[in-house]
């Protein structure tokens, strides 16, 4: 866990770095102390949880408080990004006017564009279009391809990552609306269904099994679906989880393709 706890430092040398900023130039416009102090509050709690993380992570196999943590980490970008985005403008400004002898604050300007245009980006990104599944229509010319595949339908979706979702269950339905009026020939998952973890799977089953096509419904794994980005009690928990997101896979009516083809 030596990379996680660079991290720590690192966001902690970060946070730190730009509240300082701020205080000091709060402290010359004169901003009253008390509001100068609480400034440091967000970015205080925020290193004191990274610190918890570092823990409290290694311990914990539940999916739906690593989805949690996710939108801790949100919490921190949304906050944080556009304060680094003006300084990094206000020091360009500052060059801008060392190198052509100006007093100009053009640059200070844009840089609170960029950081308000950010956040209104961000902030619809995560809340609004979150949700927004759409079907994009693609035709691919094979040369060479027999006529009996000439007009083959293909509907393909990848990277669910369901414990993200935290059982909402409900947002399958336009997924499946929209793939069975594709009117596919098959169907292919392209991998990712979980994070880590077989539990994640747990409830969607039936609403997966509403995808409907001509010829069957098939999936690959991705590479979160190893188990590969969490800690392990043994060798022998992982595999078992492994194993168990297969058979889950299953369960929801593909068939999972594992080194072959059909």
């Amino acid at each position: 866990m030596a990379v996680y706890l660079s991290a720590i430092i690192a966001f902690s040398v970060l946070i730190l770095a730009t509240d300082v900023w701020f205080y000091v130039k709060m402290k010359k416009h004169g901003v009253r102390p008390w509001l100068r102090k609480a400034w440091f509050l967000p970015g205080i709690l925020f290193i004191l949880t990274f610190i918890y993380l570092r823990y409290s992570i290694i311990h914990n196999e539940s999916f739906q408080y690593l989805s949690r943590v996710t939108w801790i980490f949100v919490a921190f970008a949304l906050l944080y990004t556009p304060k680094i985005l003006y300084i990094l403008f206000y020091y360009l400004n500052y060059a801008f006017n060392k190198i052509f002898r100006r007093q100009g604050r053009v640059f200070r300007f844009v840089g609170v564009g960029f950081a308000l245009i950010f956040t209104i980006i961000f902030v619809y990104g995560v809340f609004v279009t979150r949700d927004a599944f759409y079907l994009k229509e693609q035709v691919i010319e094979v040369e060479g391809l027999p006529e009996g595949f000439d007009g083959y339908r293909i509907a393909l979706f990848a990277d669910f990552h369901l414990g993200n979702w935290d059982r909402r269950y409900g947002i399958m339905k336009p997924i499946a609306t929209m793939i069975n009026q594709s009117n596919p020939d098959i169907i292919v998952f392209a991998g990712d269904m979980v994070n880590n973890y077989h539990q994640e799977t747990y409830g969607w089953e039936p609403y997966f099994r509403q995808l409907s096509s001509r010829k069957g419904n098939f999936a690959v794994l991705g590479n979160h679906d190893y188990g590969d980005y969490t800690q392990w009690k043994s060798a022998t928990a992982k595999e078992q989880n492994f194993e168990q997101i297969k058979k889950n896979i299953r369960d929801m009516g593909f068939r999972l393709l594992l080194n072959e083809h059909v």
